[in-house]
């Protein structure tokens, strides 16, 4: 496996002759070599393609988000041989905060009062003082408070069961952290539903598209000296005008192959 993310570094690295950009793309794979030393079933992260660790690093590098903070903002799952990033509540917190708005999530348990208003959280009183719940099947739902920072106060946003059993239902992995770590899923999916319904809305923030979604695909080809600019000029954008140059994934994959 480390061969596999040598090889896929130093294609990607290739591409581009931004020293911040390939640095960049080598702290991503340390932190997925450490990922995948932890890792229990270390077989799984051996069978993925080296075009799943590619794009995994590319997104990774990105979003400036790494494996292996805690608390994690994001996990990497090997699933059907692919290794898929997924990103966590505090991971989308994250990218908010970058923009100057905080965001937290208070997972409410079944028997908790809540009170909703037009899809707004105007009470809430917790049931029992025993630690956050679980399991999905304790969950009532999930508040998202957003904070704007402009003084106006916090927002809290409701967020039924109902809406993050779809999430889960809709996700490529019916496993991994959905079993592991359901209410810090679906406090990610929270977020991303009531950002997605249009609740609330930070500029400058962007939410990282579906890892599950995540496809190596050729695209038309162009000559190496604008792939070069391009990846140099992608790690300099702002997140959302960021290209992830889907040609030099094709090459580089190749070249993942050949060392593995």
């Amino acid at each position: 496996m480390s061969d596999i993310i040598d090889g896929a570094l130093r294609a990607i690295s290739a591409a581009t002759t931004d020293r911040a950009a390939q640095q960049a793309f080598a702290t991503v794979g340390l932190a997925f070599k450490a990922e995948r030393a932890r890792a229990k079933d270390r077989g799984a992260w051996d069978r993925v393609t080296p075009q799943s660790v590619i794009a995994a690093i590319q997104w990774c590098a990105k979003h400036n988000l790494h494996p292996g903070a805690s608390p994690p903002v994001m996990y990497l799952v090997p699933q059907s041989g692919e290794l898929q990033p997924r990103i966590t509540h505090v991971g989308l917190a994250t990218l908010a905060a970058r923009v100057g708005a905080r965001l937290r999530t208070v997972p409410v348990a079944v028997g908790d009062e809540v009170e909703v208003d037009f899809g707004l959280v105007v009470k809430h009183r917790r049931a029992t003082l025993e630690a956050d719940p679980e399991r999905i099947e304790d969950l009532l739902g999930v508040i998202v408070c957003v904070d704007y920072r402009d003084g106006s106060g916090e927002v809290r946003l409701w967020v039924p069961r109902s809406v993050i059993l779809q999430a889960r239902a809709a996700s490529r992995s019916k496993g991994g952290p959905w079993q592991s770590h359901p209410v810090q899923m679906a406090r990610a999916a929270a977020i991303r539903a009531a950002a997605r319904r249009g609740d609330f809305t930070v500029e400058g923030m962007m939410l990282p598209e579906e890892p599950e979604a995540i496809e190596v695909t050729a695209a038309p080809s162009r000559p190496a000296s604008a792939l070069a600019a391009a990846e140099a000029r992608m790690l300099e954008a702002q997140p959302e005008l960021w290209d992830g140059a889907p040609e030099a994934i094709e090459a580089a994959a190749g070249a993942a192959q050949e060392a593995r």
